[in-house]
């Protein structure tokens, strides 16, 4: 201790500072570099070791799997012809196949219910069932033929007549052929002797002819005697309300 004095006091002790206070100097120094190295010391052991990175592994992007787009038709749709849509006139020639009578129909969308002109209506039984006898022909044409036919009741509707009246008419069903289709149908029996056509289309059997062009007629030609079956009509309850003529 002596000797570290000793060093101090020659080489770096000044002249005018008491030795006292060199000495204090001195210690405070000291202590000042032990606790500089003493908070080193504990930084360094604070320093947590370095880790090596870790490496992720990569996985292959998903390629999402190909919808086909459905609002493109198919080949079958694209194929698919397109529904023909048959326009007839507000006139054409019918063929009432049973009975076989040529006439002429007018097709009005205003009615409901089709009638055909027929006299000397009446009504009979046969094996317990209601029938319906009546005459048809062309009361335009003097030299039309009257056949006699008849056929079951359907029902007896009620119509209102041009003087604001109500009539009761008998409806059978009536198998017809207008152009190439033949048709069964819903006739009422009605006295249609001068009205323009002796037989009235509405809309029960319209529906399966196709649309009316009010500014023409004849647009189909006249019926000839096919082999097919008629097409029925969609099966409709009686008509409560009254029928439009």
């Amino acid at each position: 201790m002596h000797l570290f004095l000793y060093i101090l006091k020659d080489c770096c002790y000044p002249k005018n500072m008491h030795p006292v206070s060199y000495l204090l100097v001195v210690g405070f120094s000291i202590s000042l570099l032990g606790s500089a190295l003493s908070s080193a010391q504990a930084d360094t052991a604070t320093i947590p070791p370095a880790t090596p990175p870790t490496t992720t592994p990569t996985t292959p992007p998903v390629t999402p799997p190909v919808v086909p787009d459905t609002d493109k038709p198919t080949e079958t749709e694209e194929k698919k012809p397109e529904k023909v849509i048959n326009i007839l006139g507000w006139k054409e020639w019918v063929w009432a196949i049973e009975p076989e009578l040529v006439m002429r129909a007018k097709l009005d969308t205003g009615a409901h219910t089709s009638s055909i002109h027929a006299t000397n209506i009446e009504q009979i039984e046969l094996d317990g069932n209601k029938w319906v006898k009546f005459t048809v022909s062309n009361p335009n044409d003097e030299k039309s033929i009257r056949l006699r036919h008849k056929a079951p009741l359907v029902r007896v509707s009620k119509v209102k007549n041009d003087h604001g009246g109500i009539d009761q008419r008998y409806v059978v069903p009536l198998v017809f052929q207008i152009g190439n289709k033949k048709i069964e149908g819903e006739f009422n029996l009605n006295d249609r002797e001068g009205m323009t056509c002796s037989m009235l289309i509405g809309r029960n059997i319209l529906k399966q002819l196709g649309m009316i062009d009010a500014g023409r007629t004849d647009l189909l030609p006249k019926p000839k005697n096919l082999k097919t079956k008629p097409t029925k009509p969609d099966t409709e309850k009686p008509v409560t309300p009254l029928d439009q003529k």
